[in-house]
C-alpha cells in the first residue's frame, strides 16, 4: 500500500500585506495582512508566520477556527529573535474553544484594557495538545486563562513553555473549571510569572503568578514568580507565587518565588494580610508534592499547606515539601512552612529554613492526623524568632503526629519553641523531638542568598551544604520514597539520613561557619533577569517536550515527560561562545551566535 505524504504551507503575515494575496512568500506583495486570514487558510500541519518585527492592532479577538491534527499541528509564530507583536484592545487577544493541537509561539501580545474578561490567550471548553511556548504576555487582566463550566473531556496533554507574562491583574497563568480534575496530563516550565498585582474591587484572592485549579497529573518545573500580589482586597485569601487547589498529583520542582506580597482586607495597607506566600498546596490538593524549590523574601509563607478539606473533586492530604530551602519568608505573617487547618498524611522532610527577621519556623495551626515533620533544620539568626508556633488545638505530642529528628537553633536573640524558651522545655513539654537537636548545624556559608534565578542549587549549597563537622550528618529518620537532595545527591549517603535540604557528601571540601554575624539584607525590592536550564540534576527526569503534544504522568517519587529531539529550551550560555556578556541583549547575543529569546530575555543554544 503506498503512503499519503501531507504537504505542509507556511502562510505569511505582514502589518503592511493584503488579505487579497496569496499570502505564501514573505514580500508585501505576497503576504496577507492579518492573522484571521492566515488562520483561515490554515489547515493541519500549516504554519501562519508573522514576520518578524511586525506590529498588529486588533480590536476584536483572533479566534481560531479550527484544530490540527495529532503530529500536525497548526502553528501561529514569528521570528525567534524579533518576534512580532500584537496590541489587543478587545476583551480577549487569542481564542480557541474545544480545539486541539495548536501551538502558538514566539510572539509578544499587549494588553490595554484590562478589565475582567480580558485576557492574552484564552482556551475554553476543552482541548488535547495545546502548546504555548516563547511568549511575552503583558497588560491583560489574566496572561493565559484556561477554562471550562461543566463536566466533560476538559483539557489534556498541554505544554507552556518559556513564558513571561507579567504586569497583569488577577493572575500571569490560570486555570479554572467547577468540575475537578478538567486539566490533565500537562508540563509548565521555564516560565516566569511577575508582577501581577491583584484587583482591589474583588473579594477573593487575586494577584498570583501561576493558579493552577481543578488540575491533574501536572508538573510544574523551573519557573520563576516574583513580586506578585499586593493590591488584592478581598477576605477570603489571598495571592500566591505558585500553587495550587482542587488538584491531584500536581509536582513543583526547581522553582523560586521571591518577594511577593500579602493582600488586605478592603485594600487596606494597615488591614489584615491575606497569603504573599512563595508555594501553596491549598483547598482539594491531594497527593501533590513541592521539591527541590526555593522560597525567599515573600511576605506570607515559604511552603504553605492550606485549608484542610473537601472541594470539587479532590479532598485535602497526602501533600509533601521536600528538599527545599525557605531563607527569610514571613516577612508580614506565617511561617516559613505553614500548616493551616486540617492537613492528615502531610509531610515536611529535608527542608533547610533560615530566617534573619523576627519571623516563624514552623507554624501548625490545627488537628493535623498522621502528619510528618521530620530531618528539617530551622535556623534564626540575628534576632529574636519564633523557631515553633503551634496552636492548642493540634495534634503534637500524640501518636497522630510525628515531629522528630529536626535541628533547632537560634543565634544572635532569644527564640520560642512552642511555648517553650529552651529546647529540653519543648521536648518535655510537647513529647517531641527525642531524636532531635539543639546545636549550631555548621554550614559552609553565612548570611542570605536572595534572588539567583534558575538554577539556584550551587548558590543555595555555597550557603547551606553541611560541613564535615556537622551535628546534622547521620542524625535523620529514614524516610520512605525519599531519592535525592536539593543538589542532586542521593540519599542517604552512608545508609542514614542526613538533617536538611543538602546531604553530605565525603566528596567535598568545605571549613566549618559558625552562623554568626550574617548579613540581612532583604531581596524582597529588587529584580532579576532569569536564565532557564535544559536539564536537572540526576534523580527526577525532565526532557525536552515535543512541539505537537506533551503526556506527563507526575507520580510522588518521579515525574517524566515524553522526549523529543526538536527543540531545546533556553540554557545559561552553553556554547564556549556564549560568553555572560552574550546574554547581556540582543545585539551581543545574536553576534556570538546564539539565539535570542525575547520571552525571557536570555541567550540559548541556536
Amino acid at each position: 500500500m503506498l503512503g499519503t505524504t501531507v504537504s505542509a504551507t507556511t502562510y505569511y503575515v505582514s502589518q503592511n500585506g493584503n488579505d487579497s494575496n496569496s499570502g505564501t512568500g514573505t514580500s508585501n506583495s505576497m503576504a496577507f495582512r492579518t492573522i484571521s486570514k492566515g488562520l483561515n487558510a490554515a489547515v493541519a500541519g500549516d504554519t501562519v508566520f508573522l514576520l518578524g518585527g511586525s506590529a498588529f492592532t486588533l480590536t476584536t479577538p483572533v479566534t481560531f477556527p479550527k484544530s490540527g491534527s495529532s503530529g500536525l499541528p497548526i502553528i501561529l509564530t514569528s521570528d525567534s529573535a524579533n518576534p512580532a507583536t500584537i496590541t489587543c484592545t478587545t476583551t480577549r487577544c487569542l481564542s480557541m474553544t474545544d480545539k486541539s493541537f495548536i501551538t502558538v509561539s514566539n510572539l509578544k501580545l499587549v494588553g490595554v484594557t484590562p478589565n475582567a474578561n480580558s485576557n492574552g490567550i484564552e482556551a475554553s471548553s476543552s482541548g488535547n495538545g495545546l502548546t504555548f511556548r516563547e511568549l511575552e504576555i503583558q497588560g491583560f487582566y489574566r496572561g493565559v486563562y484556561m477554562w471550562r463550566y461543566g463536566s466533560g473531556t476538559g483539557f489534556s496533554n498541554f505544554l507552556i513553555e518559556g513564558l513571561a507574562a507579567h504586569d497583569c491583574i488577577d493572575a500571569g497563568l490560570m486555570t479554572w473549571a467547577d468540575v475537578g480534575g478538567m486539566f490533565r496530563n500537562f508540563v509548565i516550565r521555564d516560565s516566569t510569572f511577575s508582577h501581577n498585582l491583584g484587583d482591589p474591587s474583588l473579594v477573593k484572592n487575586t494577584g498570583s503568578g501561576l493558579v493552577i485549579g481543578q488540575g491533574a497529573d501536572g508538573l510544574v518545573e523551573r519557573c520563576v514568580a516574583h513580586h506578585n500580589g499586593g493590591r488584592g482586597g478581598g477576605s477570603s485569601g489571598g495571592p500566591v507565587g505558585l500553587w495550587c487547589y482542587d488538584s491531584a498529583r500536581i509536582v513543583f520542582q526547581f522553582c523560586e518565588s521571591y518577594a511577593n506580597k500579602a493582600q488586605r482586607i478592603n485594600g487596606n495597607v494597615n488591614g489584615s494580610p491575606m497569603d504573599g506566600d512563595g508555594f501553596d498546596m491549598d483547598l482539594g490538593s491531594q497527593d501533590c508534592i513541592i521539591q527541590y524549590c526555593y522560597s525567599h523574601d515573600n511576605e506570607g509563607a515559604g511552603f504553605l499547606f492550606s485549608d484542610g478539606g473537601a472541594t470539587g473533586g479532590y479532598t485535602t492530604r497526602n501533600n509533601t515539601v521536600r528538599y527545599c530551602v525557605s531563607e527569610n519568608d514571613g516577612i508580614v505573617h506565617l511561617g516559613a512552612i505553614h500548616f493551616y487547618q486540617r492537613q492528615p498524611l502531610a509531610r515536611a522532610y529535608g527542608n533547610t529554613v533560615h530566617t534573619a527577621r523576627v519571623a516563624l519556623g514552623f507554624c501548625l495551626t490545627s488537628s493535623t492526623v498522621g502528619a510528618m515533620i521530620k530531618n528539617n533544620l530551622f535556623v534564626g539568626s540575628g534576632a529574636s524568632n519564633k523557631l515553633v508556633q503551634l496552636s492548642a488545638n493540634t495534634d503534637i505530642g500524640t501518636s497522630k503526629f510525628d515531629m522528630n529528628n529536626n535541628l533547632y537553633y537560634q543565634t544572635g536573640g532569644s527564640y520560642q519553641l512552642g511555648q517553650s524558651t529552651s529546647f529540653s522545655g519543648f521536648q518535655a513539654t510537647y513529647g517531641v523531638e527525642s531524636f532531635g537537636l539543639n546545636v549550631d548545624p555548621l554550614f559552609v556559608g553565612v548570611g542570605s542568598v536572595g534572588v539567583t534565578g534558575i538554577p539556584f542549587e550551587a548558590a543555595l549549597a555555597s550557603r547551606y551544604a553541611l560541613t564535615a563537622a556537622s551535628p546534622a550528618i547521620n542524625k535523620g529518620a529514614s524516610i520512605a520514597g525519599a531519592q535525592r537532595d536539593l543538589a542532586g545527591a542521593a540519599v542517604p549517603q552512608e545508609n542514614i539520613f542526613d538533617l536538611g535540604a543538602f546531604e553530605y557528601s565525603a566528596g567535598q571540601t568545605t571549613t566549618p561557619v559558625a552562623t554568626t554575624n550574617p548579613a540581612t539584607t532583604s531581596t524582597a525590592a529588587t529584580t532579576t533577569t532569569t536564565t532557564m536550564p535544559t536539564t536537572t540534576a540526576t534523580g527526577t527526569t525532565t526532557t525536552k517536550a515535543s512541539t505537537t503534544t506533551t503526556t506527563t504522568k507526575a507520580s510522588t517519587t518521579t515525574t517524566t515527560t515524553k522526549a523529543s529531539t526538536t527543540t531545546k529550551a533556553p540554557t545559561t550560555c552553553a556554547l564556549s561562545s556564549c560568553t555572560a556578556q552574550a546574554c547581556q541583549n540582543k545585539t551581543s547575543c545574536q553576534a556570538a551566535k546564539c539565539q535570542w529569546n525575547a520571552a525571557t530575555k536570555s541567550c540559548r543554544q541556536p
